[in-house]
Order: structure tokens, then sequence, then C-alpha cells
């Protein structure tokens, strides 16, 4: 029998009603599933990040969490991003008894899922811009999207993307030795592909540079049990295939959560 993983994201506790993720729940428990991950931009502050998970805490199946930048966002007054991502976040997602993805694997059967926030470092900057360097676009950030103005911690970029994807090179290592591992799907947050980008026609050019990780793709493809990685962030769907792994982006959008089936 075909067991089932659910992947959902950009639920926007605060921003979307927990009635409508209740019904987003139930959407999913239809499709009895063997495991559910939640690929970040859960909710912010941190209090809307507990009470969505909090939604999920009846749930009879292992429930990943991947973060995205908006859990990141100090808008409650701790001391800043970094207790968030450090102690704050993984706390809460434990506190659930859920599985803090960005430093365990779940594993059922054959099929392994590994995931990370993923984080951007401008590979993803619109092809015009490739003239303009990296100093332009981490100073730039608040100008841009969000994240400048509201994660305050002092690490850099490039920096964060480069510690994020040696974490889980290092687990994707592990799983490709792994002789009883035959399939890997990979979760993040951030978009690793330029496939996965979806433009339009009143977007603003810089922004693409902290919407995707194409350094995390080229990687990631390298490993031959890599079957799927699905991503969120940008709120508008994708499914295709690019080379032999199958490439998703979540269409849950602010208000409109809604969630991918995967089978194994």
């Amino acid at each position: 029998m075909t067991k089932k993983a659910i992947i959902t994201s950009d639920l926007h506790y605060g921003i979307t009603s927990p009635s409508r993720l209740l019904q987003l729940k139930d959407l999913m428990l239809r499709h009895d599933p063997s495991v559910i991950i939640i690929a970040g931009d859960i909710g912010e502050p941190a209090h809307d990040f507990k009470s969505c998970l909090e939604l999920f805490s009846d749930i009879h199946c292992p429930v990943g969490v991947v973060i995205g930048n908006h859990d990141l966002y100090n808008t409650a007054g701790f001391n800043h991003s970094e207790e968030l991502w450090n102690e704050v976040l993984p706390g809460i997602v434990k506190e659930c008894g859920f599985v803090w993805m960005e430093s365990e694997s779940i594993v059922l059967g054959e099929t392994s899922f590994i995931g990370s926030m993923a984080w951007y470092e401008y590979s993803s900057r619109a092809p015009e811009l490739d003239h303009l360097p990296d100093d332009f676009f981490f100073a730039s950030k608040g100008r841009f999207v969000s994240d400048g103005i509201y994660i305050d911690w002092e690490r850099e970029d490039k920096a964060l993307a480069a510690e994020l994807l040696e974490r889980l090179l290092k687990r994707l290592k592990k799983a490709q030795e792994d002789p009883s591992v035959r399939r890997i799907v990979v979760v993040t947050h951030v978009p690793l592909f330029p496939g996965q980008m979806v433009h339009y026609r009143s977007d603003n050019a810089y922004a693409d540079a902290y919407f995707g990780n194409f350094t995390f793709g080229k990687e990631i493809s390298r490993f031959s049990k890599v079957t799927d990685i699905v991503s969120g962030h940008t709120h508008r769907g994708i499914d295709k295939v690019i080379g032999n792994i199958r490439v998703q982006v979540i269409p849950s959008d602010y208000r409109k959560p809604d969630f991918i089936v995967i089978g194994f």
C-alpha cells in the first residue's frame, strides 16, 4: 500500500485565520498521511508560530518542521532573531512533539525526508543584475524585502546559507551511503532552481536575489537518491521535472493555505 507524505508551507498564522488552517488540516488528514512536513513561514511573532503548530498537535503521524524567513522576524520583544533561531523556535517545535528538521531527518521505510530552511545568497538574482556585487544585495536588503527590517541578527546571508548547506550535505551524504535508504525527498523553504521561480509583471527584479538559492540546487542534484525537492516561500505553485528530480513549489498563499501529496 502506498504511503503518503503531505507537505505544506506559508501558513502565515495571524494573517490566515485559525479556522481556515483547521480546514486545511482536515483536508490533509483525509489523505491518511504517514508524515506531514510544514516548510516554513508558519507564524510570526513567536506566539503565532506556537499557536499554529498547536493546531496540528493531535496528529498521529510524524510531523517535521522547517522554518522560514518570516518565522525569524523579531516583532515580539526577544533579544534578537538569533535567540529565535537557536532557542525559541526549536524549543517550540520540540515542545509540540515535532521534528526540528534543520538537524534531524525523518526516515520511513526506504525513504528519507531531509529538510532545511535553506537561505538566499543572491545566486537567484535577475540576470540583468549580475553586474551588481553581493555586498549591494546585503546592504540594500531592507529596501527590497522585509527581512532586512525585521530580522535583527549579525549574520550575513552568504555565511548563513553556507552553514545551512554544509549541514544539509552531511545528512544527504549519510542517507546516500545508507543501503537501507532508496529514496530521498528534500524539503526547503527557499526554492533551489530557476525553474521554481515564477514572475509576475509587477515583480521587483531586485527582490529575486532573496527568493532562491541555486547553489543548493546544484549541490543537491549530485545525490542520485534524491527524487523530489519541495519548496515554499514564493507562494506560486510549480510542478516540473528538472533532470531526474521532480521539483515542486507549494501553492500556499496568504489566507489560502495549500499542500502537496507525495506517494512513497
